[in-house]
């Protein structure tokens, strides 16, 4: 139902409109109003010393209440920021139009309202910027709340401004004037007295107060990481520029004082445009932290003069020489000043005495100085997380490639706003993860994580080589253990027990060879095969632990002896064997060793009745497969020793091991791919 009723949205569409008009008539009118400075620059007694103000005002704080109106209509602040701008042009334009009427132009009309009008409009909308704009920032809107009483405070104050440079003579303000001898149509004596002037300052006091009291509530209220807290930074930093400029007004000469007042204008609206629409495309922690040293420093240096001079110059006179004293000793205490104000503003900006950067260049010194990998992993590392939480202000964890994670409270990151993955030599090594920042991650960040991320890739690849190095240490301790259970169990149930029997049948045949020769014959000939079988089993003891054959024939030939010492009436085992050039002697011992503990399995375990050894080349490599028609493979395998050490023996020469069931109906394929080129850290290993 049509109700013939504004709706909200067609208020916004007139505000885009409104908005960007009423900001160009607030700079046309200052543009109007510099130009008829101009033609009244021979006026003597002119009431616009300060019309750099009025046109800095007029394009800074108009042009951006218009922008901000039609990005973002129904702003509150924008609308503030317009009228301001309107304010000042207005104010600059009827100033300049009176003078120019009264002592140029006599015959224009209306020379004393627009001159009286200029004479104080420009003070409300001055004063409307840190009496009510500062506490519509940085969201555009007003805190709730019991805060409504301060937006009612700074209406007061701007209307009382307002008020009272309206009805104060032109001979009383503080830039007295006479132009044509003008004088004040609606001026009160009394309201420029000090009673009335001193309340209106009180009251300004009292509202600007208020301002930075909501500005600090504000603060309080958003967390470190919110967007709000950052883009309240940007108003902090164009607040204190702008009463660094006003402050500097009154230091330098009267010339230059309003120009610097004009500047003053320029750094709040600037910093409202970027905290209100464009927050996240500028690095305002560097501004802030810049800033605040150099501002403090100044500070300090100029108060540090002016107190050695008065100091001096109150005991000793003038003439002594105290300004030369006092620029010495300023001298000397500058740089040691820079520094303690650079750590306290490094922490109050960084969360760090350092700056990141210096921060990173500490991390390298403490990874030039650690001891091994395991002082890496337990002091380096640790610092290195703690150090990026408290610099970025967020969660960080660092997680290794093998699962284990550094993390700053002992947790991981879940989810992480930011990863960035640690690699080393073009091999990942871990990530890097980053939570707690939703309003994202500024360029300077960025730069930060990619150089703490290759800082901790050298930490983390000397840690993860370290733990290698270790884990392979105590796999050859478990190897060696293993082969020496294998040759004791060997031994003793194998050998010992054949050559007792051996023993107890010889010792039978002669007991019983006076009685009866022929069975005591027998007994030796059964004795005879059993000390061949244990010869059997020694020599292939022997070549389990370093396989001469290798030596007298290499490996084509030594895995044709293989097969040849296991082929038996009833199984044949048959080599194919290819020669494949430059072979280093570690992996002709691997690719033997692995090729006799597949056949021994397929043999004694398998009830393999056909064995097949094939050694072919492969790209960068060779390819060893033993395959069976034995049993095959249970449905669920079991590692057991000599799986194990075939594994072993392949990853100790960065080479890969696979048993899979074979092609047939039954049996095992075991297939084995070693590097020809063997690193020496990989046969130290």
């Amino acid at each position: 139902m049509t109700t013939g009723l504004p709706s909200r949205d067609d208020g916004r569409v007139r505000a885009r409109t409104v908005g960007p008009a009423l900001a160009c008539v607030a700079v046309a009118t200052a543009l109007v109003g510099v130009a008829l400075h101009v033609a009244n620059a021979d006026v003597e007694g002119a009431a616009t010393t300060y019309w750099q103000l009025g046109l800095a005002a007029a394009v800074a704080y108009g042009g951006t209440g218009g922008w901000l109106l039609r990005l973002r209509p129904g702003l509150p602040a924008a609308w503030l920021m317009l009228l301001v701008g309107l304010g000042q042009g207005i104010s600059l334009l009827a100033l300049e139009y009176g003078v120019h009427a009264l002592a140029v132009r006599p015959d224009l009309p209306l020379g004393t309202a627009t001159l009286w009008l200029g004479s104080w409009l420009w003070a409300p909308a001055y004063v409307a910027v840190p009496a009510l704009l500062l506490q519509l920032l940085p969201d555009g809107h007003p805190l709730p709340g019991r805060w409504r009483a301060g937006l009612v405070l700074g209406a007061a104050t701007t209307f009382a401004v307002a008020v009272s440079w309206a009805l104060t003579p032109y001979d009383q303000v503080d830039e007295p004037f006479d132009v044509a001898g003008a004088t004040n149509p609606v001026g009160v004596d009394a309201v420029g007295g000090l009673p009335l002037t001193l309340a209106v300052v009180l009251l300004v006091l009292a509202s600007f107060a208020v301002s930075v009291a909501s500005l600090v509530a504000r603060w309080r209220v958003t967390r470190a990481q919110d967007v709000e807290r950052q883009r309240l930074k940007w108003v902090l930093v164009g607040a204190g520029l702008t009463v660094a400029l006003l402050v500097a007004a009154f230091a330098v000469p009267a010339a230059a004082a309003p120009y610097l007042v004009g500047l003053g204008m320029l750094p709040l609206p600037a910093a409202c445009l970027l905290a209100v629409a464009r927050y996240g495309l500028w690095e305002v922690d560097l501004v802030i932290n810049r800033s605040l040293v150099y501002g403090a420093l100044t500070a300090a240096v100029v108060g540090l003069y002016v107190a050695v001079v008065g100091l001096l110059g109150g005991l000793a006179g003038r003439g002594t020489g105290a300004p030369l004293i006092a620029t010495a000793v300023v001298a000397v205490l500058a740089q040691p000043l820079h520094l303690r104000l650079q750590r306290v503003v490094n922490r109050l900006v960084h969360g760090d005495v350092r700056d990141p950067y210096a921060a990173l260049a500490r991390l390298g010194e403490q990874l030039e100085a650690a001891r091994d990998p395991e002082a890496v992993a337990d002091e380096v590392l640790p610092q290195v997380v703690a150090a990026a939480a408290r610099v970025l202000r967020s969660p960080v964890a660092l997680v290794l490639r093998d699962g284990s994670v550094v993390a700053a409270g002992g947790s991981v990151v879940e989810p992480a706003t930011e990863t960035v993955v640690l690699s080393y030599a073009g091999e990942t090594l871990g990530e890097l993860r980053v939570g707690g920042r939703p309003g994202g991650f500024s360029r300077a960040d960025h730069r930060l994580l990619a150089g703490l991320s290759r800082q901790a890739a050298v930490a983390v690849h000397g840690v993860l080589l370290g733990r290698d190095l270790q884990h392979s240490r105590e796999l050859l301790v478990s190897a060696r253990e293993e082969e020496r259970r294998r040759l004791r169990r060997d031994l003793h149930d194998g050998v010992g027990p054949a050559l007792a029997a051996a023993a107890l049948q010889v010792e039978t045949a002669r007991d019983v060879y006076p009685r009866d020769p022929e069975a005591a014959d027998a007994i030796l000939d059964r004795a005879s095969l059993r000390l061949r079988a244990v010869v059997d089993d020694v020599r292939a003891a022997v070549h389990g632990l370093r396989p001469a054959t290798l030596d007298d024939l290499g490996l084509p030939g030594a895995l044709a002896e293989l097969a040849g010492r296991f082929d038996a009436p009833g199984r044949s085992v048959t080599a194919v064997v290819a020669d494949v050039p430059g072979r280093s002697a570690a992996v002709d011992a691997a690719a033997y060793l692995v090729a006799a503990e597949a056949v021994t399995n397929a043999t004694r375990h398998a009830a393999a009745s056909r064995v097949c050894i094939e050694l072919r080349p492969a790209p960068h490599g060779l390819v060893l497969t033993v395959t069976d028609d034995g049993l095959g493979l249970p449905d669920r395998p079991v590692p057991g020793v000599g799986l194990r050490s075939m594994r072993e023996r392949a990853e100790e020469l960065a080479g890969t091991l696979v048993v899979r069931p074979a092609a047939t109906a039954t049996g095992t394929t075991v297939e084995l791919w070693l590097p020809l080129e063997v690193q020496p850290a990989m046969v130290s290993r």
